[in-house]
């Protein structure tokens, strides 16, 4: 179950580290910055987006398909640091991909 979007990298061969990034019903930003520091140096960032069941579940539908909270801010901060960024999206239904094709070195869904 994804409770906040996660940010995994991969620094060559030495090691992989994985970091909670923004809650997913919030609007806070504040752990964005310490996000961008930890991939700052690696090579490849998977960067995991979505939503719960807070937002959407049997018999209760969402009332669009953005991404909610500030995940599509912290996702503009990580394009911000040109490396390959591989998105997975982890959702019921559909995700709007507004703005965000062609960005992303891959999208699993």
């Amino acid at each position: 179950r994804l409770t906040r979007p996660t940010l995994v990298c991969n620094h060559g061969k030495e090691f992989t580290v994985a970091a909670a990034g923004v809650d997913v019903d919030s609007r806070n930003t504040s752990d964005v910055e310490r996000i961008l520091q930890l991939a700052a140096d690696r090579d490849l960032i998977v960067l995991c987006l979505g939503n719960t069941k807070t937002q959407e579940q049997e018999g209760f539908d969402r009332k669009d398909t953005a991404l909610p909270g500030q995940q599509y801010a912290l996702f503009e901060a990580v394009l911000t640091l040109r490396k390959p960024v591989v998105l997975v999206l982890v959702n019921g239904g559909q995700i709007a991909l507004d703005g965000m094709t062609g960005y992303p070195s891959a999208i699993i869904e």
